[in-house]
């Protein structure tokens, strides 16, 4: 599923925003993003930024998000219209980079954050991972996941949350389009993070789960082939690394050190096909198939979408230094159930040849 949700429409200095997702629900927004590029023109910004397209991928995961005097910002939308905006020096309940594993970029340092919103329809909680050049203050990116729980829902399970989406932002994400290879191929390689959820059915074999929802954090590595001449993608999520139960990120959405899954996301993979690049830079495609590493024949059916862009930040070959946002929604089903992958990714290195 997917909302869409347009930027904040103000006359100050233009923010610099990115992404979002989830929900079904949620109205076009092609008349209201024409509108906001014509307001900021108005409000003698310079030259009006250019508008997503419709259907365009980047409306899964843009969000308003800024970084200011060390204080990140981001504004998640609501089911129905509106928003709420978090940031870390008046919502932070907690932050840490102990335990975070090192920036893949050179010179950078990292920061992760749980923002917490607690109002009488409920709480609001942000996720946020806040990279930053060490000398370079313009140059970061800030990633993570947005929860609502309604009022009395336990904001300490995920399977409450009545709401949830990832997102992406920051300068590397916008001003677009980005500079392309003209020709050659390459392959971006990088661990990416999720949600597994499993719904056992009447038949499934394990029949104390039979009619219960599992819900965990997981982990996998990803791998994705650019052909730049020919302007496609391809690439696979759980075949390097099998996916993995993890409790780290979404901790405080979920119990700490629980048991992993009794139907295990291990063995389950993501081919990821028919993907189209845009000279913009962006990606994506509604082909995908989910697999068994151990059984052909368990997976009944499967869909999903996956897409996002690339850095506007070159490395020292030409290439983009990273995959800079991305989404990758699978659904399947087989005997025992069904089951949903959801997985964003930031971090994907171009490989070095040979």
């Amino acid at each position: 599923m997917t909302q869409r949700i347009p930027p904040g429409v103000d006359c100050s200095p233009p923010l610099r925003p990115q992404g979002n997702e989830h929900d079904d629900t949620a109205p076009p927004l092609g008349a209201l993003l024409t509108g906001l590029a014509l307001t900021l023109a108005a409000c003698g910004g310079g030259e009006a930024p250019p508008v997503i397209p419709a259907g365009d991928i980047r409306h899964d995961y843009r969000v308003d998000a800024t970084l200011a005097g060390g204080v990140v910002t981001v504004t998640v939308p609501r089911t129905g219209g509106g928003t709420r905006t978090l940031d870390s020096r008046e919502h932070r309940e907690a932050s840490w980079a102990l335990a975070s594993p090192p920036p893949a970029l050179a010179g950078f340092v990292s920061r992760e954050y749980l923002l917490v919103e607690n109002r009488s329809d409920g709480k609001t909680l942000v996720f946020a991972n806040l990279e930053q050049n060490d000398s370079d203050a313009t140059d970061w990116l800030v990633s993570g996941w947005w929860m609502h729980f309604p009022r009395g829902a336990a904001a300490t399970a995920i399977a409450e949350a009545s709401e949830r989406g990832l997102f992406f932002a920051g300068p590397e994400l916008d001003p677009w389009p980005v500079e392309l290879p003209e020709d050659g191929t390459a392959t971006y390689l990088g661990g990416v993070g999720g949600i597994y959820t499993y719904r056992h059915g009447p038949a499934s074999p394990h029949v104390e789960q039979r009619g219960a929802t599992e819900v965990a954090e997981v982990g996998a590595l990803m791998a994705l082939e650019v052909d730049f001449a020919a302007g496609t993608l391809a690439g696979c999520i759980g075949c390097g690394r099998p996916i993995t139960p993890q409790t780290y990120y979404l901790y405080p959405a979920l119990p700490f050190r629980a048991d992993p899954p009794v139907a295990s996301p291990a063995g389950y993979q993501i081919a990821l096909a028919d993907g189209v690049l845009t000279p913009d830079g962006v990606f994506q495609s509604d082909t995908l198939i989910v697999t068994h590493a151990t059984d052909a024949d368990r997976i009944m059916e499967s869909s999903g979408r996956w897409g996002g862009q690339f850095s506007n930040v070159p490395d020292a070959t030409g290439l983009p230094r990273r995959v800079g946002a991305g989404i990758a929604h699978a659904d399947f089903a087989e005997a025992g159930g069904t089951g949903r992958l959801e997985f964003g990714f930031a971090g994907l290195m171009p490989v070095p040849d040979g």
